[in-house]
């Protein structure tokens, strides 16, 4: 719980740096490597939007100067689900960029490898999609 406003101050300015910065690579992703989204592009735009709702929110947050605990509450918890978010898509990046390194005959025999991950990241994107 944040008590302080300092401490507000800080997670909101720590969750709207995280959060622009998720967007950018967010979008870059769309954009330049859409041959690594199969399976999983739907949920990385999904997040995208949803990013996209929590950094206007934090605009006005940010504007409003709220005194409100919730607000509070909610930024912090803004904060988590956005460190959260960059780490289910630097771990898909990773895998992804290692699937495309591999040769034409590993890629086959990790095709199944590659499909679980994907359907892992999914999952995740989703579970944070519903907090």
């Amino acid at each position: 719980m944040v008590n302080d406003k300092g401490e507000y101050t800080l997670l909101r300015e720590m969750a709207d740096a995280v959060v622009k910065f998720l967007l950018l690579n967010l979008k870059q992703l769309l954009l330049y490597h859409v041959d690594l989204l199969s399976g999983v592009k739907d949920q990385v735009e999904s997040l995208h939007r949803e990013l996209s709702l929590m950094k206007a929110f934090l605009k006005d947050s940010r504007e409003k100067r709220s005194e409100y605990e919730y607000v509070r509450e909610l930024v912090s918890q803004i904060n988590i689900v956005a460190y959260e978010a960059e780490d289910i898509i630097d771990t898909f990046v990773t895998n992804a960029a290692m699937q495309k390194a591999r040769s034409t005959v590993r890629r086959a025999f990790h095709v199944f490898d590659h499909s679980s991950k994907l359907r892992n990241v999914a999952k995740e994107i989703e579970s944070i999609k519903v907090r």
